[in-house]
């Protein structure tokens, strides 16, 4: 009987190791799975470690093949693209874009494990809707207050000595000279430093010179752009400057291009009134002002139809809080209700309801309510059975625990360590390959690199922390078989002695 139990032991101890180091691996993978992809911290963690909410504005925003898009969010308003982060900001705050991505993780996990039966995966955009008509007018009064006179005309772009030094305009004297509107460009294009934007002061002499310059100036506003030439008032009577308004707005009514919202905001007493009491200034000494005055005015009018047309393209692209498609609703129709950006519609109308989906999610169910525990039950009865079939060998029993339990934290801190290296450095192989396929936006592709490897790093953690304490316990192990014997107090025990032979 001796030498069948001596094959017996080593060989049952050898198969309950195999079984420990599999629990293990169970234990590992629900930690991996249930702990992290199936967290909303583990998400939330890599997007905020890596400053994305920030950095989705002030390196994509920024981007130049993102000009049109960053355009449209911003109402088209011509907004320098220095400025557009900052603008967008206030509009939607990094702050609240984080909390809505992170309430629709939150969703998207609660259904996933079932503690919800309700998909909802939107993006409440009510509050940077509101914001964005706002801020924008209240930007475009900024810019405008930031405006400089600069007099720009043909005396001093003939004569060196009397252009501003901040004025470099390539002119040729051998060619002829740029007119007006030529040079208020160049202006606009070389002189927008220091926070100002220095511009043309021309001379109007006629009414029709008035009605003229206020039409081209309404224009651009209503196009959202700054003017590029400001009026000198100096000689110029008040009532000059009111009928030259009053013949523009004619013919703006009279023109066919010019949307109805931007004539009846024009039209309106509080913004008709502002402009003419700005007009009317009759002191010399604040004429810059009262012109600044009078484009404010304009613009508190002319601005908010042409933002609100723009956000409602928008909103057609949106649903109401009741799941209403807005691109239904029909021309002139209610768009107020249309706030929610349902991202179940990038992926798939019908995923709620799929088959498939259900049966993961039963999965997942399943996995959660099992995982938990039962790696951690399977991998200690393992040791038990180890325990029971080296009794009474006490060295053997702590020499068997010590090689399976150090093997097993070994094995896993070497494969916890290549997922933090080897399947990193993979991911980001494979997602710029991804992204040069899909042709998308370059400055996107260092902020999904970065949040890819933090996840990496993450998971690898969530491998070898465990994997270093089960290695350590098992050498623990390992070194006490190897000296227990030689321990004087616990050879002098008689029932310990006697099983230590």
């Amino acid at each position: 009987m001796g030498c069948p139990l001596l094959m017996f032991r080593p060989l049952a101890s050898t198969v309950l190791g195999l079984v420990a180091f599999l629990a293990f691996f169970a234990y590992l993978f629900f930690n991996l799975v249930d702990g992290h992809v199936l967290s909303t911290d583990f998400y939330a963690e890599a997007l905020s470690e890596n400053e994305v909410y920030a950095r989705l504005y002030d390196e994509v925003l920024v981007d130049p093949a993102l000009e049109d898009e960053a355009k449209e969010l911003l109402g088209n308003v011509d907004v320098p693209q220095e400025d557009v982060a900052a603008v967008a900001k206030r509009i939607m705050p990094p702050a609240y874009l984080q909390q809505e991505t992170e309430r629709t993780l939150d969703g998207l996990i609660d259904y996933l494990k079932r503690d919800t039966d309700d998909l909802d995966l939107y993006i409440e955009l009510a509050e940077p809707l509101e914001n964005a008509s706002k801020e924008l007018v209240v930007y475009a009064e900024r810019r405008i207050d930031e405006i400089e006179v600069q007099l720009v005309n043909v005396a001093q772009a003939d004569d060196p000595a009397q252009r501003s030094p901040d004025l470099e305009l390539p002119i040729d004297p051998s060619s002829p000279l740029p007119d007006a509107g030529q040079l208020a460009q160049q202006a606009l294009e070389t002189i927008r430093e220091g926070g100002t934007i220095q511009v043309e002061q021309i001379e109007l002499e006629t009414e029709e010179d008035w009605a003229k310059y206020w039409e081209d100036t309404l224009r651009e506003l209503e196009r959202g752009q700054l003017p590029s030439q400001v009026p000198s008032l100096a000689n110029v009577n008040v009532e000059e400057r009111l009928e030259g308004y009053d013949l523009a707005l004619e013919e703006l009514h009279r023109a066919a291009d010019v949307p109805q919202e931007v004539l009846d905001a024009l039209d309106d007493p509080e913004t008709d009134g502002a402009i003419r009491e700005a007009l009317s200034s009759e002191d010399p000494l604040e004429e810059q002002e009262a012109i600044k005055g009078a484009l404010k005015a304009a613009s508190r009018g002319v601005l908010p139809p042409l933002i609100d047309d723009t956000l409602d393209d928008v909103r057609r692209e949106l649903v109401t809080p009741e799941g209403m498609v807005c691109k239904d609703v029909p021309e002139g129709g209610d768009l107020s209700r249309c706030t929610r950006y349902d991202l179940l519609e990038l992926v798939d109308g019908d995923l709620e309801g799929s088959e498939g989906l259900n049966d993961s999610r039963d999965g997942i169910r399943l996995f959660s309510s099992l995982g938990a525990w039962l790696p951690l039950v399977v991998l200690a009865v393992a040791c038990l059975g180890i325990i029971a079939v080296n009794v009474p060998r006490i060295v053997s029993i702590f020499r068997w625990l010590g090689i399976v339990l150090s093997l097993t934290g070994l094995f896993y801190l070497i494969v916890g360590m290549l997922v933090g290296s080897t399947v990193a450095d993979r991911l980001d192989s494979a997602l710029q390959d991804a992204w040069i396929e899909a042709d998308a936006p370059e400055s996107l592709l260092p902020i999904f690199s970065d949040v890819t490897s933090h996840m990496a790093d993450s998971l690898s953690l969530a491998l070898t922390s465990p994997s270093v304490i089960m290695m350590i316990v098992g050498v623990l192990f390992f070194i006490t078989s190897l000296f227990i014997r030689r321990i004087p107090i616990v050879s002098r025990i008689p029932f310990i002695g006697s099983l230590l032979g």
